[in-house]
Parts: C-alpha cells; sequence; structure tokens
C-alpha cells in the first residue's frame, strides 16, 4: 500500500534529518564519520542517512558530535526543516539591512568626526598656549624672567650695529 504524498511530506526520517543538519552546517560525510569514532565510515554514515528509523543511541550520538539537540534529529519534519530555513534566510535579509543601515550612518557620521578631531586638536593647542603664557607670566612676576622693558633693551642691543 503506497502512502499518501502530503503524508510522506511529514514522515520523520532520521537518516534525512542528520543529512540536512550535516549539510547545513557544510559538514562531509567523511568528516563527520571520523569524528564519531574508528568504528565509523563515510560508507556506514551515507548507509545510516539513507535510514528512517535510527535508535536513540545514534542519534544522540550524531548530535553530540554535529553539537545539536537530538530533538533535531528524531522529531523534524520536512516542512520544519523549510521553516527553519526561511526563518534563517529572513534574519540574514534582516541582519544584511541593519549592517547596511548601520555603515550608511557611519559614512554619515565620518566628516562629523573628523571635524569634532580637529576641533579637539585646536582647543589643545589653545590649552598648550594658555598655559605657556601662565608660565611666563609666572616668570615675570618672580623676576625669574627678565621684565618687558629689560627684554626690549635686549632686542635693541642685538639689533644695533655696534651691539655686542
Amino acid at each position: 500500500m503506497k502512502t499518501d504524498p502530503s503524508q510522506r511530506a511529514t514522515e520523520i526520517h532520521h537518516g534525512e534529518n542528520i543529512r540536512k543538519v550535516r549539510t547545513l552546517l557544510n559538514e562531509k560525510q567523511d568528516q563527520l564519520a571520523k569524528k564519531m569514532g574508528a568504528a565509523w565510515s563515510q560508507t556506514r554514515l551515507s548507509k545510516l542517512e539513507r535510514t528512517a528509523t535510527i535508535d536513540k543511541k545514534t542519534i544522540h550520538l550524531v548530535a553530540q558530535v554535529l553539537a545539536v539537540s537530538p530533538d533535531i534529529i528524531e522529531r523534524s519534519t520536512p516542512e520544519s526543516f523549510l521553516l527553519v530555513l526561511e526563518m534563517v534566510r529572513l534574519i540574514a535579509i534582516e541582519k544584511a539591512t541593519t549592517l547596511s543601515q548601520n555603515l550608511n550612518r557611519l559614512i554619515r557620521l565620518s566628516p562629523l568626526v573628523d571635524a569634532l578631531n580637529d576641533q579637539i586638536h585646536l582647543t589643545e593647542l589653545l590649552l598648550k598656549g594658555q598655559q605657556d603664557n601662565q608660565k611666563l607670566l609666572a616668570g615675570i612676576l618672580q623676576d625669574d624672567l627678565p621684565t618687558a622693558d629689560s627684554h626690549c633693551e635686549m632686542v635693541k642691543v642685538k639689533a644695533s650695529p655696534g651691539g655686542p
């Protein structure tokens, strides 16, 4: 007796589920077989993926090696895989859109950041100039430095043709 095609689509096939998960994770059969242990080969794994019903121990081993929940292998129907793939696709589109929007914001903010960096540099230069002026003024007040009048006299002497 043949099963109705719509009924077949909802049947759980453990081997197919293993294959789908393995494929989604970009894992080759021989790579997965090596990770499962010495008793496993690519051929044995290929046969497993063609098996509709697999014992829990084997399902748990495969799930552990693939780092997924055993429920994905035990309970997923073809429709549930399609729903998951569609959700992953929609999430990827949403993330890509958000990333693109954030990148555009950063591009628009770049000139503003440059202008702010220039402003910070100019403010630092002004602050340094102000600190230098304060030191100069403090030196004048303490008579450590020549006064403005004596400084002018020194400049005149150096500038005169017969100066020292």
